[in-house]
């Protein structure tokens, strides 16, 4: 009814139809519904798909099969000037130019669709995979947003979706693009991850070639991304030097007559081939916001000053002989950090840091013992060596392997 009233009012001059707070708070409340937060931008979009539905039933058509996109658009600034205005909504400012609009005294419960967690079991997603790779045809393709194509698995009634509300569909979409790989990106859709772009360049980045054949220019090999990058870096004027990672490609076409491929020197994204240690110094990569990622030139590194003796033990002041390890024993994993006490008798003390641990004693075969330019008569040397975050089995250190582990 609402959407029926706004589409009724529709501004032919202006291709717009006029809004009400009765409108505005309809969508809002059934964005509630779907646990979806109630964005500007979302809740312009569910104005239109009320007045979608409102017209596709006025000609008897199932809702189902409105087309939101025919609707005529919402002005976002009377949008936002109706939930300013009202007492019924409280509109919080959000990340950039975004704002969000609230029922006051309302409760409600909206779901994150980028939620890092998973709280769907395990059959859920097999079931879900399972119906993504036994599509055909044209059911392959998906409209390429989150939000659009969480409408249309649920238009479809995927298997595990029906009684699930949309913005936990939402996040379940999310998750099978950037977790569970199910899904990807091509040509402005969202596809089963085998056909998408994704994939693609994964394979092209494993054996090293471009995604492109033939474009006419050379493949930029890491020398000639090295010696661009120095050049571009160096003719920014102001500090600190760098540019758009957008940019780059284009310049590099430009000025050098050569491609970047980021699969062609291994990568599958180019913010990770910026990454790259060949480049570390040379460049690397800062995320200001909004999606802009920035080149900078790559500090100087500065030479790193010996540490300070421990003041309750001597180091070694050169580093230990090689000793191949005791045959039957298991490397030396699981505790952050090991002390050992050398003794000269070619006897090595581990001891873990925690006193429960204990301490365990090996004699190493073939190690020398004492002689006069030996450690003979001096105090026993300590050192420390890093390890795992793990600890092992029962905490301990060097246990012998078969049944004593």
């Amino acid at each position: 009814q609402t959407a029926q009233h706004g589409s009724d009012h529709a501004s032919s001059a202006e291709g717009m139809f006029e809004i009400s707070v009765a409108d505005v708070k309809v969508a809002v409340r059934s964005l509630y519904a779907d646990e979806l937060k109630p964005f500007g931008r979302v809740i312009i979009r569910r104005l239109r798909e009320l007045a979608a539905e409102a017209e596709a039933l006025a000609a008897g058509t199932p809702p189902e099969m409105a087309d939101a996109d025919a609707m005529p658009w919402v002005d976002p600034q009377r949008l936002r000037s109706i939930c300013e205005c009202s007492a019924d909504f409280a509109v919080n400012r959000e990340a950039g130019r975004e704002y969000s609009v609230w029922l006051v005294g309302e409760p409600c419960t909206f779901v994150d669709p980028c939620l890092a967690c998973d709280p769907y079991p395990a059959d859920f997603w097999a079931t879900l995979n399972e119906y993504f790779e036994s599509l055909e045809g044209d059911r392959l393709r998906f409209p390429g947003g989150r939000y659009a194509c969480a409408r249309e698995l649920v238009r479809r009634r995927a298997p595990g979706i029906e009684g699930r509300s949309l913005g936990q569909v939402c996040h379940i979409i999310q998750m099978s693009i950037s977790q569970k790989r199910f899904l990807g990106h091509c040509d402005g859709f969202l596809v089963p991850f085998r056909y998408s772009a994704e994939c693609r360049k994964e394979h092209c980045a494993m054996r090293q070639q471009p995604t492109v054949q033939n474009s006419g220019l050379s493949v930029a090999t890491i020398e000639d991304l090295r010696n661009g990058m120095r050049i571009l870096l160096d003719d920014c004027t102001a500090e600190p030097r760098q540019f758009n990672l957008g940019n780059l490609k284009r310049f590099f076409r430009s000025r050098f007559n050569l491609v970047v491929s980021e699969t062609a020197l291994g990568h599958t994204k180019l913010h990770n081939l910026m990454l790259d240690p060949r480049l570390r110094d040379i460049c690397t990569v800062r995320a200001l916001g909004a999606g802009q990622v920035k080149v900078v030139r790559a500090e100087p590194s500065q030479p790193s000053s010996p540490a300070a003796p421990h003041p309750e033990r001597t180091r070694l002041a050169a580093p230990l002989p090689h000793v191949p390890a005791p045959v039957g024993l298991l490397p030396v994993v699981g505790l952050p950090l090991l002390r050992a006490t050398c003794f000269s008798d070619g006897r090595i003390e581990w001891l873990s840091p925690a006193a429960s641990h204990g301490a365990a004693s090996f004699d190493f075969p073939g190690s020398p013992g004492p002689t006069s330019s030996d450690l003979s008569g001096q105090p026993p040397c300590s050192f420390d060596t890093d390890a795992d975050d793990d600890d092992g089995p029962g905490g301990a250190v060097g246990a012998r392997a078969g049944s004593d582990r």
